[in-house]
């Protein structure tokens, strides 16, 4: 083959479970459509039908593609497209009138445009269904689709095995049900890990998953982990001293560039490159920080429409000037073109060092691109066209990178995360380690309650299927990830308090030797997720 190396592309999204939620309400969800998932699958279409050579692996959370399956996605999500065309509309009257001013105008009917392509596109060519739109591309061949934990669960922290194949069981599940197929790679969340894991996902089919680099070769963690990133993970390292450094012994004869089968599974692993990554993802390095794009953090008071650029290093607000989209798309151009020679010049280095192939291997959240950072969907798709017409480069899925350049070693890969100082921080820490305890205390409730009910009533079965939801939905990362982030601490808690709630009643109805098949209908009805989960999934594992 003539290509130096594979380059595999792995987005992955996420919301936490937020329908018809009193925080914020849906619009967690609708601006993660408005400004990434959709701008990102237009974007796909388009390369898909200009014939692009690009290949890339998407990731969804099973509890993201449920609400995003939900019959009633469409119309929230036209009425909030209608809020925020009504809030430019009103901008641009302003700005034509009684504050006059030619630029503001511009900007204001330049977002605009943008809410109505995005409408647009979704019922136009996905026919409101953004689910269908995901597997016809992956039918294509242009897509992978991995597979991830049900909830978002952070699994290097959950006690019991019995939990751990709940979570990885309903989320592939959920994504049979939704794509028609088996999924063969698999997005750990937030990639976490601990030794095991790969047993887990061999047993379920997976054949390759995802790690931080450091995870691999040891030493401090680095990209993601060093805490300075867009991005709520960066917020945890300005919020606490993080103490749970990485510090392993360097193994300087493993490399980021090779697919690796873990222990004695058959499952492989891909770490991801730390270079190629934080100059996407850096907070003051990578791209997004140029002063020309697009800053995220200023809206207008009474609009939240976004005016201004990022303008310079530590500017304020007050000071911030105003966006031109001309001066960014020149940027774009330019990174893209720099990413392009570096993932290039990565394969190279290896090729060089190595006689061999290598695979450079980058994740990103997907709410980055586009949402976070504006110009991102117009940035991926010039890279991947670079990327994609250089033919030392061969762009792949994330399976088909292992089928090219095949593992050839087995390791045992280090516990890690992409949180602040590689290990578990974000998520057990001072703030959060109480709820740990109460998830333990649910766990062991939850096998038992599978284990002793072999022939259930219709009532308790029932039951036992909404305690299971609950009991998934309670395991949720998010919970510690919000409050140790802060940006929804009090939300993340209440949330956590209400599934505990609810899980403690249906178990207790149970325990009375009746089970509430009315209460779980309810609490059904409240979050409308999983409907063909099975609770014998919690039973004891060996």
């Amino acid at each position: 083959m003539a290509a130096t190396g594979a380059f595999t592309l792995v987005l992955h999204g996420h919301i936490p479970y937020v329908r018809m939620r009193y925080f914020r309400g849906e619009a967690w969800l609708h601006e993660a459509l408005l400004f990434s998932y959709l701008p990102l699958l237009e974007m796909l279409y388009t390369l898909h039908d200009e014939a692009a050579p690009a290949h890339l692996t998407l990731s969804f959370s099973p509890v993201l593609l449920e609400q995003l399956a939900h019959p009633d996605i469409a119309a929230h999500f036209d009425a909030y497209v209608a809020d925020r065309t009504a809030a430019a509309d009103a901008d641009i009257a302003y700005y034509e009138g009684e504050a006059y001013n030619e630029h503001l105008r511009y900007l204001a009917v330049y977002q605009r445009s943008l809410f109505e392509a995005a409408r647009a596109f979704y019922h136009d060519r996905l026919h409101g269904d953004f689910i269908g739109g995901l597997r016809l591309l992956q039918e294509s061949g242009m897509i992978e689709i991995a597979a991830s934990a049900a909830t978002h669960a952070y699994l290097p922290l959950l006690s019991r095995r019995s939990s751990l194949h709940a979570q990885i069981h309903a989320g592939l599940q959920s994504y049979e049900r939704l794509f028609g197929r088996r999924p063969t790679s698999f997005m750990l969340p937030d990639h976490g890990y601990r030794p095991g894991l790969e047993d887990e996902l061999a047993r379920h089919g997976v054949q390759v998953f995802f790690v931080e680099g450091h995870a691999v070769r040891g030493g401090d963690p680095t990209g993601a982990a060093t805490g300075e990133v867009l991005g709520g993970l960066g917020a945890v390292k300005r919020q606490y001293a993080v103490g749970d450094r990485f510090f392993a012994d360097l193994r300087s004869s493993l490399s980021t560039r090779y697919a690796y089968t873990v222990g004695s599974s058959s499952a492989a692993v891909l770490g991801r490159s730390h270079s190629a990554s934080y100059q996407v993802w850096g907070e003051t390095l990578g791209y997004p920080g140029d002063f020309d794009y697009r800053d995220f953090h200023r809206k207008a008071g009474t609009s939240r429409l976004h005016y201004w650029r990022v303008t310079g290093k530590n500017v304020g607000d007050a000071q911030k000037d105003y966006y031109h989209p001309d001066w960014a798309s020149y940027k774009i151009e330019q990174h893209a073109e720099h990413f392009a020679h570096m993932v290039g010049d990565l394969l190279r280095g290896h090729y060089q060092r190595h006689s061999d192939g290598g695979i450079v291997m980058v994740s990103y959240p997907m709410e980055l691109f586009g949402w976070r950072w504006h110009e991102g969907v117009s940035w991926l798709d010039q890279a991947l066209r670079q990327i994609g017409y250089n033919h030392d480069i061969q762009m792949t899925t994330a399976t088909e990178a292992i089928r090219l350049f095949p593992p050839t070693q087995s390791i045992d890969l280090l516990e890690s995360s992409w949180g602040a100082g590689g290990r578990h921080f974000n998520w057990n820490n001072i703030d959060t380690a109480w709820m740990w305890e109460e998830i333990a205390r649910c766990e062991a409730r939850m096998e038992a309650l599978a284990a002793r009910h072999t022939q259930p009533t219709e009532a308790e079965a029932l039951t036992l299927a909404q305690a299971a939801r609950e009991a998934l939905l309670l395991q949720s990362g998010d919970w510690q990830l919000l409050i140790s982030t802060g940006e929804a601490r009090m939300f993340a808690m209440q949330r956590f308090a209400q599934h505990i709630e609810a899980f403690d009643y249906l178990a207790e109805s149970l325990d009375a030797g009746e089970g509430d098949a009315h209460a779980a209908q309810e609490f059904f009805e409240r979050d409308h997720i999983f409907a063909d989960i099975d609770y014998t999934w919690f039973r004891p594992r060996s």
